[in-house]
């Protein structure tokens, strides 16, 4: 990684966190993480060496469905993705090992993304935008394992089915990403916790989504879940 790269990273999380960090302050309630880039093509793409990460928290967290407000100016895409709740804390210094063994559950997870929030061109905006992040969806319904190579997911859009699961976006076992996520945190003085969800990257292709939109999202046996942009 070179130099530039690697300071427009840190200047991106640095302003990211601090954000997050008055938000917590002002009496915000955490509720963990979000990954970004999760391909390594994708990372190729805008040049960075890793996954990246943004925060949740629980003001844009709903549970098994939710309306969501948004603007109709917004820039707004949605996406699939496991979600992992953790059982026990991680460290820079935790082994992939015990990084899978940290896996309390698994759930579905639904994210709305807003481009709009970005208002630069690099990976520091980008960073500090929280990687665009606008809401998530939670599942209820947890699974202490799961076949990640057997998996389906079906993402519908006003009732018409217009994302599959793509295979290239779930990784054989979570473990390494979870050290990654680990060793970012660690190099800006925080951790992961007990009980923090990760919602672990697109599992279905992004697509554009607008005001009056009702999505929904199956992934496996595991329940279904619902948004409305409103």
């Amino acid at each position: 990684m070179n130099n530039s790269i690697k300071n427009q990273i840190q200047q991106g999380m640095q302003q990211q966190l601090q954000q997050w960090r008055d938000a917590l302050d002002n009496g915000s309630q955490r509720i963990g993480w979000k990954v970004g880039f999760n391909r390594e093509c994708d990372q190729q793409s805008v040049g960075v060496p890793t996954p990246q990460i943004g925060y949740l928290l629980a003001e844009r967290c709903y549970q098994q469905q939710g309306e969501h407000r948004c603007n109709s100016s917004d820039s707004l895409l949605v996406e699939g993705e496991i979600a992992i709740q953790l059982s026990q804390t991680l460290t820079a210094n935790s082994t992939v090992e015990e990084a899978e063994m940290a896996i309390g559950c698994y759930a579905t997870a639904l994210e709305l993304i807003n481009a709009s929030r970005n208002k630069g061109d690099n990976i520091t905006t980008l960073l500090a935008s929280n990687l665009v992040h606008e809401a998530v969806v939670l599942g209820k319904k947890k699974a202490t394992t799961l076949e990640l190579k057997q998996l389906s997911a079906t993402l519908t859009v006003n009732g018409e089915t217009v994302r599959t699961l793509d295979s290239s976006r779930v990784p054989n076992a979570f473990g390494p990403l979870l050290c990654q996520i680990a060793k970012i945190l660690e190099e800006q003085g925080e951790q992961l916790q007990t009980g923090d969800w990760i919602i672990t990257g697109a599992a279905t292709t992004p697509i554009p989504v607008k005001l009056g939109d009702q999505i929904k999202f199956k992934l496996g046996k595991l329940d279904e879940l619902s948004l409305t942009v409103a």
